[in-house]
Protein backbone atom coordinates (compact mmCIF):
# COMPACT_ATOMS: atom_id res chain seq x y z
CA UNK A 1 0.00 0.00 0.00
CA UNK A 2 2.56 2.32 0.77
CA UNK A 3 4.81 1.76 -2.69
CA UNK A 4 1.34 2.51 -4.38
CA UNK A 5 0.76 5.72 -2.15
CA UNK A 6 4.36 7.03 -3.34
CA UNK A 7 3.83 6.02 -7.18
CA UNK A 8 0.78 8.28 -7.05
CA UNK A 9 3.08 10.99 -5.54
CA UNK A 10 5.33 10.56 -7.92
CA UNK A 11 3.05 10.63 -10.61
CA UNK A 12 0.73 13.57 -9.33
CA UNK A 13 4.22 15.80 -8.48
CA UNK A 14 5.15 15.09 -12.49
CA UNK A 15 1.28 16.13 -13.63
CA UNK A 16 1.36 19.01 -11.52
CA UNK A 17 4.98 20.25 -12.29
CA UNK A 18 3.95 19.60 -16.48
CA UNK A 19 0.70 21.53 -15.74
CA UNK A 20 2.44 24.35 -13.69
CA UNK A 21 4.45 24.88 -16.77
CA UNK A 22 2.19 25.54 -18.96
CA UNK A 23 0.21 27.29 -16.89
CA UNK A 24 3.06 29.29 -15.76
CA UNK A 25 4.33 29.83 -19.57
CA UNK A 26 0.93 31.36 -20.80
CA UNK A 27 1.03 33.24 -17.65
CA UNK A 28 4.14 34.92 -18.83
CA UNK A 29 4.47 38.81 -19.31
CA UNK A 30 7.23 41.24 -20.10
CA UNK A 31 6.33 45.10 -18.66
CA UNK A 32 8.73 47.51 -19.17
CA UNK A 33 8.90 49.76 -16.38
CA UNK A 34 11.24 52.19 -17.51
CA UNK A 35 12.43 53.04 -21.30
CA UNK A 36 16.05 54.09 -21.79
CA UNK A 37 16.11 57.35 -24.30
CA UNK A 38 19.80 57.41 -23.91
CA UNK A 39 23.28 55.68 -23.99
CA UNK A 40 23.73 54.73 -19.64
CA UNK A 41 20.21 55.08 -19.63
CA UNK A 42 18.87 51.66 -17.69
CA UNK A 43 15.90 49.54 -18.90
CA UNK A 44 13.68 48.21 -16.32
CA UNK A 45 11.38 44.76 -17.14
CA UNK A 46 8.73 43.61 -14.55
CA UNK A 47 8.18 39.84 -15.15
CA UNK A 48 5.18 37.93 -14.50
CA UNK A 49 5.09 34.15 -14.60
CA UNK A 50 7.14 31.16 -13.90
CA UNK A 51 8.31 29.34 -17.10
CA UNK A 52 11.25 26.98 -16.97
CA UNK A 53 13.62 29.41 -18.80
CA UNK A 54 13.85 33.23 -19.62
CA UNK A 55 16.95 34.22 -22.37
CA UNK A 56 17.25 37.81 -23.16
CA UNK A 57 18.36 38.90 -27.03
CA UNK A 58 19.45 42.99 -26.74
CA UNK A 59 18.95 43.30 -30.56
CA UNK A 60 23.34 44.01 -30.36
CA UNK A 61 25.31 42.93 -32.74
CA UNK A 62 25.95 39.03 -31.83
CA UNK A 63 22.64 39.12 -29.55
CA UNK A 64 19.96 39.39 -32.76
CA UNK A 65 16.98 37.17 -31.65
CA UNK A 66 16.48 36.40 -35.50
CA UNK A 67 19.66 34.89 -36.02
CA UNK A 68 19.85 32.50 -32.83
CA UNK A 69 19.58 29.60 -35.15
CA UNK A 70 22.05 30.98 -38.08
CA UNK A 71 24.92 28.91 -38.99
CA UNK A 72 25.10 30.15 -42.73
CA UNK A 73 25.10 34.27 -43.68
CA UNK A 74 23.77 34.88 -47.24
CA UNK A 75 25.48 38.56 -47.34
CA UNK A 76 29.05 38.17 -45.97
CA UNK A 77 32.43 38.96 -46.73
CA UNK A 78 34.79 36.18 -45.40
CA UNK A 79 38.49 37.11 -44.18
CA UNK A 80 41.20 35.83 -42.52
CA UNK A 81 44.08 37.19 -40.40
CA UNK A 82 47.09 35.49 -39.13
CA UNK A 83 50.64 36.55 -36.96
CA UNK A 84 53.95 35.06 -38.13
CA UNK A 85 57.49 35.00 -37.41
CA UNK A 86 60.39 33.95 -39.46
CA UNK A 87 63.47 33.08 -38.18
CA UNK A 88 66.76 32.77 -40.58
CA UNK A 89 65.61 34.85 -43.61
CA UNK A 90 68.22 35.41 -46.08
CA UNK A 91 67.89 36.31 -50.00
CA UNK A 92 68.82 32.54 -50.57
CA UNK A 93 65.47 31.23 -49.88
CA UNK A 94 63.08 33.47 -51.34
CA UNK A 95 59.56 33.30 -51.34
CA UNK A 96 60.23 30.15 -48.57
CA UNK A 97 56.04 30.98 -47.17
CA UNK A 98 53.69 31.08 -49.38
CA UNK A 99 49.99 31.36 -48.52
CA UNK A 100 47.89 29.36 -50.47
CA UNK A 101 44.19 28.93 -51.18
CA UNK A 102 42.32 25.95 -53.25
CA UNK A 103 38.53 25.49 -54.68
CA UNK A 104 39.06 21.72 -56.00
CA UNK A 105 41.69 19.88 -53.50
CA UNK A 106 40.05 16.89 -52.51
CA UNK A 107 41.74 16.76 -48.97
CA UNK A 108 43.99 13.60 -50.82
CA UNK A 109 47.60 14.21 -50.09
CA UNK A 110 48.49 12.55 -52.77
CA UNK A 111 46.28 15.06 -54.92
CA UNK A 112 48.36 18.20 -53.23
CA UNK A 113 50.02 18.71 -56.57
CA UNK A 114 47.38 18.17 -59.00
CA UNK A 115 45.13 20.46 -57.32
CA UNK A 116 44.64 24.28 -58.49
CA UNK A 117 46.31 26.43 -55.98
CA UNK A 118 46.17 30.26 -56.19
CA UNK A 119 49.19 32.35 -54.24
CA UNK A 120 47.69 34.91 -52.38
CA UNK A 121 50.53 35.74 -50.23
CA UNK A 122 50.77 39.19 -51.71
CA UNK A 123 47.72 39.72 -49.82
CA UNK A 124 48.99 39.15 -46.52
CA UNK A 125 52.02 40.83 -44.47
CA UNK A 126 54.55 38.10 -43.52
CA UNK A 127 56.83 38.59 -40.90
CA UNK A 128 60.74 39.87 -42.04
CA UNK A 129 62.16 38.59 -38.66
CA UNK A 130 60.06 40.07 -36.12
CA UNK A 131 57.59 37.33 -34.04
CA UNK A 132 53.93 38.25 -33.95
CA UNK A 133 53.77 40.23 -37.06
CA UNK A 134 49.88 40.60 -38.44
CA UNK A 135 49.34 39.40 -41.73
CA UNK A 136 46.34 42.26 -41.93
CA UNK A 137 42.81 41.78 -42.33
CA UNK A 138 42.88 39.10 -45.88
CA UNK A 139 39.32 39.78 -47.84
CA UNK A 140 38.36 36.42 -49.63
CA UNK A 141 35.44 37.70 -50.96
CA UNK A 142 36.35 36.64 -54.82
CA UNK A 143 36.29 32.71 -53.60
CA UNK A 144 33.11 33.19 -51.57
CA UNK A 145 30.64 31.43 -54.43
CA UNK A 146 32.60 28.38 -53.57
CA UNK A 147 31.10 27.04 -50.67
CA UNK A 148 34.30 25.21 -49.29
CA UNK A 149 37.68 25.86 -49.83
CA UNK A 150 41.12 24.69 -48.44
CA UNK A 151 43.63 27.48 -47.21
CA UNK A 152 46.76 26.48 -46.08
CA UNK A 153 51.03 27.40 -46.36
CA UNK A 154 53.84 25.88 -48.63
CA UNK A 155 56.97 26.03 -47.20
CA UNK A 156 59.58 25.75 -49.71
CA UNK A 157 63.56 26.03 -48.81
CA UNK A 158 66.22 25.45 -51.56
CA UNK A 159 69.40 23.47 -50.56
CA UNK A 160 72.21 26.17 -49.44
CA UNK A 161 75.72 25.24 -49.02
CA UNK A 162 76.41 28.42 -46.70
CA UNK A 163 72.92 28.75 -44.12
CA UNK A 164 70.74 27.30 -42.55
CA UNK A 165 67.02 26.73 -44.21
CA UNK A 166 64.64 29.37 -42.44
CA UNK A 167 62.22 28.52 -39.40
CA UNK A 168 58.48 29.79 -39.55
CA UNK A 169 55.83 30.00 -36.88
CA UNK A 170 52.22 30.77 -37.68
CA UNK A 171 51.41 31.97 -34.50
CA UNK A 172 47.78 32.62 -34.79
CA UNK A 173 45.14 31.99 -37.44
CA UNK A 174 41.73 33.09 -37.64
CA UNK A 175 38.69 32.73 -39.69
CA UNK A 176 36.23 35.54 -39.42
CA UNK A 177 32.85 36.36 -41.21
CA UNK A 178 31.75 40.11 -41.87
CA UNK A 179 28.09 39.36 -41.56
CA UNK A 180 26.29 42.11 -44.03
CA UNK A 181 24.61 44.85 -43.51
CA UNK A 182 24.89 45.31 -39.53
CA UNK A 183 29.00 44.83 -39.85
CA UNK A 184 29.08 42.04 -37.25
CA UNK A 185 32.37 40.17 -37.07
CA UNK A 186 31.85 36.61 -36.61
CA UNK A 187 35.30 34.33 -35.31
CA UNK A 188 34.10 31.03 -37.33
CA UNK A 189 37.61 29.30 -36.46
CA UNK A 190 41.22 29.81 -34.78
CA UNK A 191 44.16 27.52 -35.50
CA UNK A 192 43.16 25.16 -32.56
CA UNK A 193 39.37 24.45 -34.22
CA UNK A 194 40.52 24.01 -38.36
CA UNK A 195 41.97 20.31 -38.33
CA UNK A 196 44.71 21.22 -40.42
CA UNK A 197 46.54 18.58 -42.37
CA UNK A 198 50.27 18.20 -43.02
CA UNK A 199 51.46 17.20 -46.27
CA UNK A 200 55.53 16.30 -46.72
CA UNK A 201 56.50 16.56 -50.63
CA UNK A 202 60.09 16.68 -50.41
CA UNK A 203 62.99 15.78 -47.57
CA UNK A 204 60.89 14.25 -44.93
CA UNK A 205 63.27 14.97 -41.93
CA UNK A 206 62.00 18.57 -41.91
CA UNK A 207 57.96 18.97 -41.72
CA UNK A 208 55.50 21.14 -40.15
CA UNK A 209 54.37 20.94 -36.69
CA UNK A 210 50.86 21.31 -35.16
CA UNK A 211 49.86 21.81 -32.17
CA UNK A 212 46.84 23.40 -30.48
CA UNK A 213 48.52 27.02 -30.38
CA UNK A 214 50.73 27.05 -33.55
CA UNK A 215 52.25 26.11 -36.70
CA UNK A 216 55.97 25.20 -36.75
CA UNK A 217 58.52 23.84 -39.28
CA UNK A 218 62.50 23.78 -38.87
CA UNK A 219 64.68 24.42 -41.65
CA UNK A 220 67.77 22.19 -41.75
CA UNK A 221 71.00 23.26 -41.63
CA UNK A 222 73.58 24.02 -44.18
CA UNK A 223 73.74 21.36 -47.15
CA UNK A 224 70.30 20.21 -45.78
CA UNK A 225 67.86 18.99 -49.10
CA UNK A 226 65.55 21.39 -50.88
CA UNK A 227 62.58 21.01 -48.62
CA UNK A 228 58.83 21.26 -49.97
CA UNK A 229 55.76 21.06 -47.14
CA UNK A 230 52.48 21.64 -47.00
CA UNK A 231 50.09 22.55 -43.93
CA UNK A 232 46.32 22.97 -45.39
CA UNK A 233 42.65 22.80 -43.54
CA UNK A 234 39.17 23.02 -45.13
CA UNK A 235 36.89 26.21 -44.46
CA UNK A 236 33.47 27.20 -45.15
CA UNK A 237 33.53 30.18 -46.26
CA UNK A 238 29.61 31.06 -45.61
CA UNK A 239 29.82 29.94 -42.44
CA UNK A 240 28.64 32.05 -39.13
CA UNK A 241 28.23 31.56 -35.37
CA UNK A 242 24.62 31.92 -34.00
CA UNK A 243 24.01 35.00 -31.88
CA UNK A 244 23.34 34.29 -27.90
CA UNK A 245 21.07 35.68 -25.56
CA UNK A 246 21.85 36.26 -21.75
CA UNK A 247 20.20 33.78 -19.69
CA UNK A 248 17.79 35.47 -17.59
CA UNK A 249 16.18 32.40 -14.82
CA UNK A 250 16.94 28.60 -15.19
CA UNK A 251 14.04 26.22 -13.67
CA UNK A 252 15.24 25.95 -10.39
CA UNK A 253 14.79 29.69 -9.57
CA UNK A 254 12.01 32.94 -9.77
CA UNK A 255 12.61 36.00 -11.41
CA UNK A 256 10.05 38.76 -10.87
CA UNK A 257 12.51 42.06 -12.43
CA UNK A 258 15.73 42.32 -15.22
CA UNK A 259 17.46 45.34 -16.06
CA UNK A 260 19.74 46.15 -19.39
CA UNK A 261 22.10 48.89 -20.41
CA UNK A 262 22.93 50.20 -23.94
CA UNK A 263 26.42 51.44 -24.49
CA UNK A 264 26.07 52.77 -27.90
CA UNK A 265 23.36 54.26 -29.88
CA UNK A 266 21.04 52.69 -32.23
CA UNK A 267 17.55 51.23 -32.80
CA UNK A 268 17.09 47.48 -30.83
CA UNK A 269 14.62 45.02 -31.14
CA UNK A 270 14.58 43.36 -27.43
CA UNK A 271 13.29 40.06 -26.68
CA UNK A 272 12.55 37.44 -24.07
CA UNK A 273 12.38 34.15 -24.86
CA UNK A 274 10.56 31.88 -22.05
CA UNK A 275 10.74 28.34 -22.90
CA UNK A 276 9.34 24.99 -20.82
CA UNK A 277 11.36 22.64 -21.66
CA UNK A 278 10.64 18.85 -19.88
CA UNK A 279 10.63 15.26 -21.32
CA UNK A 280 7.01 15.56 -22.72
CA UNK A 281 7.04 19.42 -23.17
CA UNK A 282 8.88 21.47 -25.14
CA UNK A 283 7.27 24.94 -25.73
CA UNK A 284 8.24 28.53 -26.19
CA UNK A 285 6.73 32.35 -26.27
CA UNK A 286 8.81 35.66 -26.49
CA UNK A 287 7.79 39.02 -25.93
CA UNK A 288 9.81 41.82 -27.84
CA UNK A 289 9.93 45.81 -27.62
CA UNK A 290 11.46 48.16 -29.66
CA UNK A 291 13.88 50.55 -27.82
CA UNK A 292 15.67 53.63 -29.77
CA UNK A 293 18.93 55.08 -27.76
CA UNK A 294 20.26 58.07 -28.68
Amino acid sequence: MKKILNLFIIVFTITSCNKESIVDLDAFKVVMTKIPTKVGDTAFFSIQGNPDFITFYSGERGRNYNFKDRIVAENSIPQIIFTTFGQGLSSQFPNSLALMISTNYNGNAADIKSATWTDITRRAILSMGTTGTSSGTIDLSDFRKFDSVYIGFRYNAATSSTSSQPTWTIQSFNVNNLSLPDSTVYNIRTISMLGWQTIDVSNSVNTWQVSSSQLRITGGSANALANEDWVVAKVRLSEVTPDFGLPVKNIVERVNSYFYSFSRAGSYKVTFLASANRSNLNKSVIQQFDITIK
